[in-house]
């Protein structure tokens, strides 16, 4: 048990999300706040000002604090800003989802709240080995870790010095009925996204930057030559000019026409 969870102290969340990015990770952290509301705990998002997720948290009934942060690991004055909005807020629990970022909640807790249990919410896998001495700082400071796989716990033990029994693996929920054929009209849903109702779809989903391959999709469809095929990139752009080069590249390509690019609706079910 973490410093503030012990007894029967109700708990009340802060979920920090500090960048602008909007992608799965963003919107499963705006869903666990959502969560901890339900259950008759207390949630404060705190995340960079009118950005998406921050967007999305207030679309949810969410109490959102907008908060700008200096993209550095140690941010002293963001620290300190963050430790008062979560006091005010009577926060005792601080979830951060990227690593980067842990460092801001702790020096928060050591600035102004000092009961504050700081939990890393880890859904993406990483290689990087974080043994050295600030990162040995950080994962010391880390009152424990929620993750979605075994494969994130076995990793996150391996390349931190976080001890195996303050990682918790909490596979995320899947929501059947929301891929039951039966609850969908596929012309319906074809037309509600602006898609073709005749052609064969394919779907890539996720951020649109270079490592997540839509470039490869594109050259592939290419190649494949199905004349009645389309492909449609699900995702946030990772940078406007990316999703330039992504139509540039299909134009060159002669495919442009059976292309599509369409952000993430989590507002909707599809």
């Amino acid at each position: 048990m973490t410093r503030s969870m012990q007894g029967s102290r109700k708990l009340h969340y802060t979920f920090l999300i500090p960048s602008g990015a909007f992608g799965g990770l963003e919107m499963q952290m705006v869903k666990r706040a959502a969560d901890a509301i339900q259950r008759g705990e207390s949630s404060l998002f705190v995340g960079k000002p009118s950005s998406r997720p921050e967007q999305y948290a207030r679309s949810m009934g969410i109490h959102v604090k907008p908060i700008r942060i200096k993209p550095d690991y140690v941010d002293l004055i963001g620290a300190y800003r963050l430790g008062k909005m979560m006091k005010s807020a009577e926060s005792n629990v601080c979830v951060v989802s990227e690593s980067k970022h842990l460092s801001l909640a702790i020096l928060a807790r050591k600035l102004i709240l000092p009961e504050l249990a700081v939990i890393f919410y880890q859904q993406l896998h990483g290689s990087r080995r974080k043994k050295d001495p600030y990162h040995n700082w950080v994962y010391r400071n880390v009152d424990g870790a929620v993750v979605i796989t075994t494969r994130l716990k076995q990793g996150l033990v391996m390349r931190t010095c976080l001890p195996a029994e303050r990682v918790e693996v909490i596979p995320l929920d899947v929501d059947l009925d929301s891929f039951d054929p039966s609850n969908h009209d596929k012309k319906t849903n074809r037309r509600r996204f602006n898609l073709p109702e005749e052609t064969l779809l394919i779907g890539l989903v996720g951020r649109m930057q270079p490592s997540k391959g839509q470039e490869v999709a594109l050259r592939a469809l290419a190649k494949a030559g199905i004349s009645n095929a389309t492909l449609v990139l699900c995702g946030t752009p990772y940078s406007h000019d990316y999703l330039e080069s992504l139509m540039t590249l299909s134009k060159k390509l002669g495919i442009q026409e059976r292309v599509h690019a369409r952000s993430p609706r989590p507002d909707e079910r599809l």
